[in-house]
């Protein structure tokens, strides 16, 4: 990508679409770590979906839409299906922006904050064959599977059922 990658030009190329906001108050100490953590403000990744099946993966106790950092040089899309093919096995068609998941983390004692970017994009898988051994060696992805149904231990669920409750009710109509 040949310029850094803003709110606005997200805005800019994709148009209006959904935005999660959400907000988390961190101690000092986590606020900090967090922050060294994160050199830049850009997650992607993929509402990978069938008419009938969602894929999400498994990790920290929780089901997730696949997704990661962002990498320098990656545009978003490119950075979307490497992602999605580290976590899943699969290859999939970007079909847009399905919505912008912002999480604003704020020091407690400071009132510091800054705000971290998921653009998670829609997406259509080119099969249904999943890794058997999803994640890099470094990530700790214990499943990836198609999911009819969100659990109910799902990371961000409800942002999650609102993009795939709309998804799936035109899909069925269109049948």
């Amino acid at each position: 990508m040949d310029a850094p990658l803003t709110r606005s030009a997200i805005d800019n190329r994709y148009g209006e679409v959904p935005e999660n906001h959400t907000e988390r108050t961190l101690n000092s100490d986590t606020y900090e770590t967090l922050q060294n953590r994160i050199d830049r403000p850009w997650g992607v990744g993929g509402l990978v979906w069938t008419p009938a099946a969602v894929v999400l993966i498994h990790e920290d106790d929780q089901w997730k839409a696949p997704g990661g950092r962002l990498e320098r040089g990656e545009t978003p899309e490119e950075g979307a299906h490497r992602e999605i093919r580290e976590e899943t096995g699969l290859s999939v068609r970007i079909d847009g922006l399905a919505a912008i998941d912002r999480l604003r983390h704020t020091n407690e004692a400071t009132n510091e904050s800054f705000d971290f970017y998921f653009l998670m994009f829609d997406c259509t898988p080119a099969s249904d064959s999943l890794s058997t051994s999803p994640g890099l060696a470094d990530e700790e992805i214990e499943a990836v599977e198609f999911h009819e149904t969100l659990p109910a231990e799902t990371y961000r669920r409800e942002l999650l059922f609102s993009l795939l409750s709309d998804r799936w009710d035109a899909s069925s109509d269109s049948s």
